[in-house]
């Protein structure tokens, strides 16, 4: 992974190249951890994610309740990927919002097509603070498993976890530019 990167997006074929989030970093999460994992994280498939202390990466799905953006561009250039792995947690999931999507991640390709893939809470993305107060989502509604990257504990003293989430980049897509 490349060094210069805070919280990483890995976007890969055969090989992992690191995406740095640097210039849309936003938000310093490490208030919220009682132990977070600086330096390099891997999934349980061997995905590498680099996480360097400062800031990290903050959207709303609710541009009301935050000033924070809710669209933020990266622009990798990748020939020919295969799949993009990003580290990405919710807050504040409650239960009754499982099944419904709370967000999107749109894949832009050099033709300037595009591959939307929508984050469903209690499917592909899942509460952080595990163990806060509330009725949170914080494992698949239909039982699979989740990637996780870090379990550990926020400044509550309750469980904390980073999740991985792999959006497999569609067969027409893969001779393209990323």
């Amino acid at each position: 992974c490349d060094r210069s990167t805070e919280l990483s997006s890995s976007i890969w074929k055969r090989d992992f190249v690191c995406v740095p989030l640097d210039h849309i970093a936003n938000y310093d999460i490490e208030p919220d951890f009682k132990d977070f994992p600086f330096g390099e994280l891997k999934s349980s498939e061997g995905v590498p994610f680099e996480i360097r202390r400062g800031k990290s990466v903050y959207q709303s799905a609710n541009e009301k309740k935050t000033p924070f953006s809710t669209r933020l561009p990266l622009k990798p250039t990748v020939q020919n990927p295969s799949s993009a792995y990003f580290v990405i947690n919710a807050g504040d999931a409650q239960l009754p919002q499982s099944g419904e999507t709370i967000g999107r991640v749109e894949l832009e390709f050099s033709d300037s097509t595009t591959q939307p893939y929508d984050l469903v809470l209690g499917k592909n993305i899942f509460e952080w603070a595990v163990n806060d107060p509330g009725n949170l989502v914080t494992k698949p509604v239909d039982g699979r498993q989740v990637v996780r990257i870090h379990s550990g504990y926020n400044t509550s003293g309750n469980d904390s976890r980073l999740n991985a989430l792999e959006i497999p980049i569609l067969r027409q897509n893969r001779e393209k530019s990323l």
